[in-house]
C-alpha cells in the first residue's frame, strides 16, 4: 500500500463555501445576473435577465440598480474606456452609453437573433456574436453589417486589432475557435473539441490565451491564437466552465454552470477549486478580477426562489480556517488537489454525520490500486493524502464509498 498520510481538519465555510468568498446584495428575484465588468478600481455594471441592470460607483462595495425599462434578457457588458460601453442581449438588441454607464440608449440593428457577446476594439470598430450569426460595425454601432451566418452559436469573442479577432462556440455538440485576419469579413476553424461547447475566450498577452467550456474543457494557445491545445481537462465531466478571466499570463480564474469557482497560478498547470460545485446553489456565468486580491462572480441562487446573486473576495478567494464548528450540510467529495499532480495530492471529503467510509484510488481497468482509508470518522471537511510515488504517469480515479454516499472523481498522475 502506498505512503497515505491522514489529515482531519474543519475548514472555513462562509456564508457560499469553503473559501474567502462571500455573498453580496442586491439579490434580486427571478433575474440572473449574467455578465459584470469594472472599467476602473470604482464603476463596475452588472447586466442580466429582464432587463436588468445594476451599477457600482464604490468598488463593488453596493449596486444601485438603473430600472432599464426594458424586459429583454441582457448577456454581456463590456466596456473600450471608462466612459464608452455596449450591452447585448435578446432580438438583435444592443445598448451604448458614453457616460460610464449612467445612462444606456438602444441602438438600432437589423437583425434580431440572440447575442451572448459584444467586443470593441475601439470606439468605432466593433462586432457581436450570438445564435448563428456574427455581425460588425465600423461606426460604434449605429450600423452593422453581417459577417457570418450558419448554424453555430457564438458565445465569446475577442479581436487583437482591426484585423485579428477570434470566436468561440458550439458546432453541432463540438467546441470550435475560428479566427479571422481581415476583420471578421472570413473565418477559418483553427480547433475543434468533442468534449462540449467553448463559452469563453481570454487573452492575457499577445501570444497566451484560454478558452473554456463545457465538461471541462480548457485550451490554451501560446503563439498568439495560431494554434490551440488541450492545456487541462480538469475532472473530466465535473465541470461546465461559463466564463475565465486572467489577470496575467499565470493566474486566473474559472467559474461553473453549478457554482464553481477554481484558481490557478501556475498558468493552468494546476488549479485549486475555491468554491465547490454544488447542484443546489446555482450557477456563475461571468467573473472579474480587478487585481489579484479583488473579484466578482455573478450568477443565479436557486433556494428558496431563483435570484441574482454577486459573490465577491478581498483575497484571491484563498482559503483560511476560521470557523471551525461549520457543520456541512451534505456528503461531498471534492476534486483533488493539485491535478494534474506529482507525486502527492490532497483529497477533500465532507461528512454531515460520522460515518463508516473507504477511499481507495482505481486504474482506467477499474482495479483497486491503493486503499487510502477504512474505517469511521466524525462529522466535518477532512483531507486524506495520496501519494503514488511508485505509479505510472496516467490517469486514475479515486472514490469514497459508505452507506449513505458514493462518489467517484478522476485525477492525473503527470511526471
Amino acid at each position: 500500500m502506498k505512503n497515505i498520510i491522514i489529515i482531519v481538519l474543519l475548514w472555513s465555510f462562509n456564508v457560499i463555501g469553503f473559501s474567502q468568498w462571500f455573498e453580496q446584495e442586491p439579490k434580486i428575484y427571478s433575474v440572473i445576473y449574467k455578465s459584470i465588468t469594472f472599467t476602473n478600481n470604482s464603476n463596475g455594471t452588472i447586466v442580466g435577465t429582464n432587463g436588468i441592470i445594476l451599477r457600482s460607483t464604490n468598488a463593488g462595495e453596493s449596486w444601485d440598480s438603473l430600472h432599464y425599462p426594458i424586459n429583454s434578457d441582457l448577456e454581456k457588458v463590456f466596456f473600450i474606456d471608462d466612459a464608452n460601453g455596449w450591452i447585448a442581449g435578446d432580438s438583435g438588441l444592443i445598448l451604448k452609453t458614453t457616460n460610464g454607464g449612467l445612462d444606456w440608449t438602444s441602438l438600432t440593428t437589423n437583425f434580431n437573433e440572440k447575442i451572448f457577446s459584444v467586443f470593441f476594439e475601439s470606439n468605432t470598430f466593433g462586432w457581436v456574436a450570438g445564435k448563428n450569426i456574427i455581425y460588425k460595425t465600423t461606426d460604434g454601432g449605429i450600423n452593422w453589417l453581417e459577417k457570418k451566418r450558419d448554424n453555430n452559436w457564438y458565445y465569446d469573442l475577442y479581436f487583437a486589432d482591426q484585423n485579428n479577432g477570434w470566436v468561440v462556440g458550439d458546432s453541432a455538440a463540438f467546441g470550435i475557435i475560428l479566427r479571422t485576419t481581415d476583420g471578421g469579413d472570413s473565418w477559418s476553424k483553427i480547433y475543434e473539441t468533442y468534449f462540449g461547447y467553448l463559452s469563453s475566450i481570454n487573452f492575457t498577452s499577445q501570444n497566451i490565451a484560454y478558452a473554456a467550456g463545457e465538461n471541462s474543457i480548457l485550451a490554451k494557445t501560446t503563439d498568439g491564437g495560431l494554434t490551440w491545445l488541450d492545456n487541462v481537462v480538469i475532472s473530466q465531466g465535473d465541470y461546465d466552465w461559463q466564463d475565465s478571466y486572467f489577470i496575467d499570463d499565470n493566474m486566473g480564474w474559472l467559474v461553473d454552470l453549478f457554482g464553481a469557482v477554481v484558481k490557478t497560478s501556475d498558468g493552468g498547470l494546476t488549479w485549486t477549486e475555491q468554491n465547490p460545485r454544488f447542484l443546489t446553489t446555482g450557477g456563475l456565468y461571468s467573473v472579474f478580477f480587478s487585481d489579484s486580491l479583488n473579484g466578482w462572480a455573478v450568477g443565479a441562487g436557486e433556494y428558496p426562489n431563483l435570484y441574482g446573486r454577486i459573490i465577491r473576495t478581498t483575497n484571491g478567494g484563498v482559503t483560511g480556517i476560521e470557523d471551525e464548528t461549520q457543520i456541512p450540510v451534505d456528503y461531498f467529495l471534492f476534486q483533488n488537489y493539485p491535478n494534474p499532480f506529482n507525486p502527492s495530492t490532497t483529497i477533500k471529503f465532507a461528512l454531515p454525520v460520522r460515518t463508516n467510509l473507504t477511499i481507495n484510488v482505481y486504474n482506467t481497468l477499474g482495479e483497486k490500486i491503493s486503499e487510502i482509508f477504512k474505517g469511521e470518522m466524525e462529522t466535518g471537511y477532512h483531507e486524506v493524502q495520496f501519494n503514488a510515488l511508485g505509479l505510472s504517469s496516467g490517469i486514475y480515479f479515486y472514490k469514497i464509498e459508505s452507506e449513505n454516499f458514493n462518489s467517484t472523481k478522476k485525477m492525473i498522475l503527470m511526471k
